[in-house]
């Protein structure tokens, strides 16, 4: 179950860049805004996708204890 929440989160990501690349096609957008889009799917969006695919997720011992031992390599 957790695999597909992990294609579920790619596939989201996919699709917000297609519509930026779709968007930026259409219309001419000046380096400011392009920037305000950037910082708003950064800032904003990845951080929900990630968050909403957290919270499908059951914690069990296990699941947490592997959570536990790979948060240090991540902070090297």
């Amino acid at each position: 179950m957790a695999i597909g929440l992990v294609y579920h989160s790619i596939a989201v990501i996919t699709m917000m860049i297609m519509i930026g690349a779709q968007l930026t096609r259409t219309f001419h957008f000046n380096e400011d805004t392009r920037n305000v889009f950037i910082s708003l799917i950064v800032n904003v969006g990845m951080p929900c996708i990630i968050l909403s695919s957290i919270f499908q997720v059951e914690i069990d011992g296990s699941l947490l204890k592997k959570i536990l031992f790979v948060c240090p390599f991540g902070i090297c």
